[in-house]
Order: C-alpha cells, then sequence, then structure tokens
C-alpha cells in the first residue's frame, strides 16, 4: 500500500478500525449521550451489520489496491451514488424518489458503465495481438 512505504492491507484495515472506534467514543460523549445496552436481537442486528460493513471495506481496499487507481476511483465513487439510491428506496419509502435523484443516479450509473466496459475493452486488445501480424514458428 502506498508508494513510500510498503505495508500489507491488513495492517490499514486495523489502523482504520481503531481509528474509528476511537472516534466513535469520543463522538458519543462530546454529542452529551451515554452507553446504552443493546438488547439481544438489536446486538445481532448491529453485530451482523458491522461484519457485512468490515468485509465491505476489506473487498474495497483490496480491490483499491489491485486496479489501477483513475478506475478504481471512479467505481468507488459510482458505488456510494448507487449504494445511497437504493438505501433511499429501502429505508425512506414514504419519501419518494424524485425525478432528479433517478436522473443523478441515470447519469452517475451510466458513467460506471463506460469507465467499466472502457476498461474490458483495453484488456481485452491487450491481450489480442495486433492485427496484421502472423504468429512464426520457432524453426
Amino acid at each position: 500500500l502506498g508508494t513510500s512505504v510498503k505495508v500489507h492491507w491488513s495492517l490499514v484495515l486495523m489502523y482504520q478500525a481503531l481509528g474509528q472506534a476511537l472516534l466513535g467514543f469520543c463522538g458519543l460523549f462530546a454529542s452529551g449521550h451515554c452507553w446504552a445496552k443493546l438488547s439481544a436481537p438489536l446486538m445481532a442486528v448491529a453485530l451482523t451489520f458491522g461484519a457485512l460493513s468490515f468485509t465491505g471495506q476489506v473487498l474495497m481496499t483490496y480491490g483499491m489496491q489491485h486496479e489501477k487507481s483513475a478506475i478504481a476511483t471512479v467505481v468507488h465513487q459510482s458505488l456510494s451514488a448507487i449504494c445511497a439510491f437504493i438505501w433511499q428506496g429501502i429505508f425512506m419509502p414514504a419519501v419518494g424518489i424524485g425525478l432528479s435523484t433517478v436522473m443523478g443516479f441515470s447519469t452517475i450509473f451510466t458513467g460506471l458503465l463506460v469507465a467499466l466496459v472502457g476498461k474490458g475493452l483495453r484488456e481485452t486488445a491487450a491481450a489480442a495481438p495486433p492485427a496484421g501480424y502472423a504468429k512464426l514458428d520457432a524453426r
């Protein structure tokens, strides 16, 4: 990870998790709230979503390291907006989704598709030999 210092990606995730935990506690107390005990079902939901979030963060970090930064940034930014659109429809159905939201989603999703199709075409072209060249046998 990085160009100056080489560290394993799991170390980066550990420091990120520690920082988020510390900032979470600081935010809890700075906002004037106190620690509350969760019921067993609510604790199960919290742990499930925490595990899913951690898995998503691990996969995104791993993928960003193994991809060129430009395409990885486009995918990362596009996925955030796409997930926000989906979550809005699921968790706030009473609010409704306006035309401008649909148009914004369509624009972002189209940009993501263009970037991914372009990447696929570039990789396919790089793997294929140039047209007009014949493979010679080494005799």
